[in-house]
């Protein structure tokens, strides 16, 4: 498998020379000889349009992704879409937010590399606006996604009360942005295909996988929603 460094340098090679800033602003990459498609980047109906083309016309082997997120319904209809074709997806740096939601809870058969991290923050539903208050609409793809994969939200559930805390109590200084759950607790909250999961065991691992991917300590929590609960608690 090719990583995403030598895949541009490969992309490089075989397409005009353009220059290497502009083969970065293209995330959505294929190789024909593997059949893998490699994906970074933030997750939008563009690029979605582009990786749903590339499953429907190739019989794609594994979805390498690095991303920290993105539109949630985009993230949605690739989620459904690796789950419809069987592809394996393989987490090589980053999957936050409608990745880890989405595409990561979908995927029949799932791959975290060394020095990877999978790591959510709440649900569209429970997010806030720009007045902090929460959108009590939910958004019927989310939900519809919720109950055909039988995700238990407990996790997500107590993300949303420590945001509450958080706005109800000046005390609170907890930064954390991110949860970052092991295999065990995905797989208990109904996450299945779990082939290889790399996770930090301890405190030297969280802090290569942190400055790797370019986070700070206070960022992410390493826990589950035992932790989260225990936070800013009066």
């Amino acid at each position: 498998m090719l990583n995403f460094f030598a895949l541009t340098l490969v992309f490089v090679s075989l397409i005009t020379t353009p220059s290497l800033s502009a083969c970065a602003e293209m995330p959505v990459l294929f190789d024909m000889k593997t059949k893998e498609l490699y994906f970074s980047g933030n997750i939008e109906p563009k690029s979605a349009e582009r990786v749903l083309g590339y499953l429907d016309t190739f019989k794609v082997s594994r979805f390498v992704v690095s991303s920290i997120g993105g539109d949630v319904n985009a993230a949605i209809v690739i989620a459904r879409k690796l789950n419809e074709k069987n592809v394996q997806l393989v987490i090589d740096g980053a999957c936050f937010s409608s990745c880890a939601n989405y595409l990561f809870v979908a995927a029949k058969k799932k791959v975290v590399k060394h020095g990877s991290l999978v790591a959510m923050h709440g649900l569209a539903r429970d997010a806030v606006n720009s007045n902090g208050k929460r959108d009590s609409e939910p958004i019927p793809m989310e939900e519809k996604f919720l109950l055909d994969y039988k995700l238990n939200t407990v996790a997500f559930d107590a993300w949303t009360q420590l945001n509450d805390r958080r706005t109800a109590s000046s005390n609170c200084k907890i930064q954390y942005s991110l949860v970052a759950l092991s295999p065990i607790d995905w797989k208990s909250f109904g996450v299945n295909g779990i082939e290889k999961f790399w996770y930090p065991q301890n405190a030297q691992e969280q802090a290569f996988v942190l400055h790797r991917l370019g986070l700070r300590e206070s960022q992410v929590l390493f826990g589950n929603h035992n932790e989260i609960n225990n936070l800013c608690i009066d």
